[in-house]
């Protein structure tokens, strides 16, 4: 009898939801519990309701915060839990001219001038040309590339 509950309780535990609870500061795009297209929008802690979807078959990659193709897509929707780097944006954080953050702890992605679906992800420092997966448009505000109407 013990044997079998230890069995169910290994398959539990196999089979439990990653915990994905936000960073109590900074902006943050979090994996679904359990679908790989679709991701929530956190800010400073607060995970919002409405779940976001990739579009097409896309999938959410948290490491690189925005939509891509599956095979270059890690799904964190399984018995993973989810660590947070530092990524924040600081308030009063200072910018270099081209507008990357002067401390190169902090993440920030920078519209693209004049495309959607472009943007420039800042690495020590300097402003480095990404594109978005296709059918995806930059939101400055969400840090991410996501589906919806370019508006330029």
């Amino acid at each position: 009898m013990l044997v079998k509950l230890l069995i169910f309780g290994l398959i539990g535990v196999a089979y439990a939801r990653p915990n994905f609870e936000c960073p109590s500061s900074g902006r943050f795009l979090v994996p679904h519990e359990t679908d790989c297209d679709k991701f929530y929008f956190c800010n400073d802690g607060i995970r919002s309701n409405d779940v976001r979807s990739c579009g097409g078959s896309l999938r959410f990659s948290y490491e690189k915060q925005v939509c891509d193709f599956p095979e270059n897509v890690k799904c964190v929707n399984s018995n993973t839990q989810v660590v947070f780097t530092n990524v924040v944006r600081t308030s009063n954080g200072e910018l270099l001219e081209n507008g990357c953050p002067a401390d190169f702890e902090v993440h920030l992605l920078l519209p693209h001038e004049t495309d959607c679906d472009k943007f420039y992800h800042c690495d020590f420092g300097e402003r480095v040309l990404t594109l978005c997966a296709p059918g995806t448009h930059f939101s400055n505000l969400l840090q991410a590339s996501v589906c919806f109407t370019c508006s330029i």
